[in-house]
């Protein structure tokens, strides 16, 4: 009844209380008898009403987020709600319930992950025509005006930050963050499972309505007597789709996306080369965080998604040094061989060097630091270091980008600019002045 309370301090006591709920029938009262039927009761009505409040609720605070419009203290209110939230469907995720947990997953998903947050970004793709951003007509400041989303939909900038914040949320939940990641970057994800992004959202249930606006709302008896929408899509079982999505080797994911070439992943990757400042940063900082989930995401997730690159056999280092080669006796480490990688190269290293080789000059000093700190991070992954054909296309792509950068090294040292380049130049060269290998 309160979930969405206007006073912070009402929602935060409901919050608590409703934990404390979970911890008690789920764990002080287990070993009590006829305790099962107390947890299908709690279950029931959670899954039924109240965790799709709190989906329709989570979307309800990225609109309002996406619709502060850089107004400094409702972009805070904003995301100070968005964030207590996250924290609390954390916390439930963390108490280890599997039930709970799926249940309280599967609605975020089907309401506002999948359809709101992914679909967002598939949109953004649509929105910009899918033209390299870098060709379309810019302002005085180098970037392209943003194009306002359709209904239900979030601007790029929105959905990038609030995809950061989800994996900041949960980073140490797997129930949430391996298939939100398969979804989002699995170059192949099952057509039935990328069509709740594609899909408008569903509509919120006429309980959320009549709750949410006021203090009071319907009792948890009437909330749970309304028939919920049927629109087919709960047939659908979305965990399922989850395990045939993660079970799938790539040969089966080719040939049962029957020529569906179109993911989230592309539109993701594509903002690496946004004109767009907070767009690369953003795009960074999912990527950044989906390499540093390494107890939640299994590594051949990662590869599977291009992170790192596929079925590499060989071990020799990544060397941005002129004129490094594989010895003799090592395969053929260029662009075309076939041997080593089955993709020949590290796909996201290599967009992510020709992010900083073609934009260079147009990105901020904290733009740069982030393609390189996440170039670095994914070249010194024994995956990609020890794989030439991985490291070729890369390697020549930052020697391009180096050069780039010695050019405009004088521009950034002038003005009031000077002291931050500098401070950046000394703390990486301290990192990073021994070889990676």
């Amino acid at each position: 009844r309160f979930f969405g309370h206007r006073e912070v301090m009402v929602r935060n006591a409901i919050r608590i209380l409703t934990l404390d709920i979970y911890k008690v029938v789920y764990g002080a009262m287990a070993e009590i008898r006829d305790c099962e039927a107390l947890q299908r009761f709690v279950l029931d009505r959670s899954r039924e009403t109240y965790f799709i409040h709190l989906a329709c609720h989570l979307r309800e605070l990225w609109f309002r987020l996406d619709a502060a419009g850089g107004v400094e203290h409702v972009v805070r209110d904003a995301i100070d709600s968005h964030m207590d939230l996250l924290e609390f469907l954390s916390e439930v995720v963390g108490l280890g319930k599997e039930p709970l947990s799926k249940a309280l997953v599967e609605r975020l998903f089907r309401y506002a992950l999948f359809p709101v947050l992914l679909g967002s970004l598939l949109d953004a793709d649509d929105a910009a025509g899918k033209v390299d951003p870098l060709g379309a007509e810019a302002d005085a400041t180098g970037s392209t005006p943003p194009q306002a989303p359709r209904p239900g939909r979030l601007s790029r900038r929105c959905a990038l930050f609030v995809a950061h914040q989800v994996f900041d949320a949960f980073r140490s939940a797997k129930v949430v963050l391996e298939p939100f990641a398969a979804v989002l970057l699995l170059p192949r994800p099952p057509p039935a499972l990328l069509r709740f992004c594609l899909d408008d959202p569903p509509e919120a249930p006429p309980t959320y309505r009549t709750t949410s606006p006021g203090v009071c709302g319907p009792s948890s008896a009437e909330a749970a007597s309304v028939a919920p929408q049927d629109d087919g899509s709960e047939d659908e079982d979305i965990w399922e789709l989850v395990a045939q999505a993660l079970g799938e080797d790539e040969d089966t994911a080719s040939s049962s996306s029957s020529g569906e070439t179109r993911c989230v992943r592309s539109c993701l990757l594509a903002q690496l080369h946004s004109s767009e400042d907070a767009c690369v940063l953003l795009t960074v900082g999912v990527l950044t965080a989906c390499l540093s989930c390494r107890e939640v995401l299994p590594e051949s997730l990662k590869h599977r998604c291009g992170l790192l690159p596929r079925h590499c056999h060989t071990a020799h280092s990544f060397a941005l040094t002129p004129g490094a080669h594989a010895p003799d006796d090592s395969p053929d480490d260029s662009p075309d061989s076939p041997r080593g990688c089955t993709n020949g190269e590290a796909e996201v290293l290599l967009l992510v060097v020709q992010a900083l080789e073609r934009s260079l000059h147009m990105l901020r000093i904290v733009v740069v630091h982030a393609l390189v700190r996440l170039a670095l991070e994914i070249a010194a992954d024994p995956a990609v270091s020890g794989c030439p054909a991985c490291c070729a296309a890369p390697t020549e792509a930052a020697r391009r980008a180096l050069r780039a950068a010695a050019r405009h090294v004088r521009s950034k040292m002038d003005g009031e600019l000077a002291d931050g380049f500098l401070d950046v130049f000394s703390e990486e060269w301290e990192q990073d002045k021994s070889p990676l290998m």
